[in-house]
């Protein structure tokens, strides 16, 4: 009983003197402060990224070689990429907005086989192949000036969005047409995170990268007009993905306060 008393007399000093301690200030970062500010409320920002390439192979006497594994290669590879995205700022540093984009990929092989050796090869002529896809998302953006800079900064983006393809290939042999038809869908989220460096007062390159990623996509093919057939995907990738690696070149302009 006398331990028991002694415990709770204890007990109920600690808290006496817990709650008559002065209470520490809880450690701020600054990110509100008006020296972190780095993109005012009311401004509103607009920009793209483009890319385009096109390969042309065999236009001489034989056809292109590859690591002598891959040889007569005569046709043609052309991409598209078109990124447009505009966002608002709802407060300092502060921005939502969309992203919208376009791809279209298309490959015209009239002359291609595969030589393993001497005795055994595999002829890929006459194969054709388009894929065109249109994407679009909504957005949530984050910027942290580096150094209190006005100048440069880190971004992170919260990326929600969808994606809908369309896609067909095909091989001719003896003036006979075999290919697939294939209708594809997709639903992603991301983070995306950046660096921003102002060119001039209202122009900034900007370049981000795809660390985080959760999406699920279903492709549904026919082939030959006649045979169904899908894949279905679900997944998360959590490390940078270097082919996503992206540049784009952005406006900024206040339209309110």
């Amino acid at each position: 009983m006398k331990k028991t008393l002694l415990a709770a007399v204890l007990l109920t000093s600690c808290i006496v003197c817990m709650a008559s301690s002065p209470q520490k200030k809880k450690f701020d970062r600054g990110f509100g402060s008006a020296s972190s500010l780095f993109v005012p409320k009311g401004t509103m920002t607009a920009g793209a990224s483009l890319s385009y390439h096109r390969y042309d192979a065999g236009n001489g006497d034989i056809g292109y070689e590859f690591m002598s594994l891959i040889t007569g290669v005569e046709g043609t590879l052309s991409t598209v990429n078109i990124s447009p995205a505009v966002l608002y700022f709802i407060g300092n540093n502060t921005a939502i907005g969309a992203r919208f984009g376009y791809a279209y990929t298309s490959m015209d092989v009239n002359g291609a086989s595969i030589s393993l050796d001497s005795d055994n090869g595999f002829d890929l002529s006459n194969r054709f192949m388009e894929n065109q896809s249109y994407s679009g998302s909504v957005v949530l953006r984050n910027y942290l000036p580096l150094f209190g800079s006005k100048v440069f900064a880190m971004f992170n983006e919260v990326r929600l969005g969808c994606t809908l393809g369309q896609g067909k290939s095909y091989q001719l042999e003896d003036e006979e047409k075999n290919g697939t038809f294939t209708d594809s869908y997709a639903l992603k989220i991301g983070l995306n995170p950046g660096l921003v460096a102002f060119l001039t007062n209202d122009f900034a390159l900007e370049v981000s990268l795809s660390v985080l990623e959760l999406n699920y996509s279903y492709n549904n093919q026919t082939k030959n007009q006649v045979y169904k057939s899908s894949l279905s995907h679900f997944g998360t990738t959590f490390k940078p993905n270097l082919l996503s690696l992206n540049f784009s070149l952005m406006y900024y302009f206040p339209i309110g306060r």
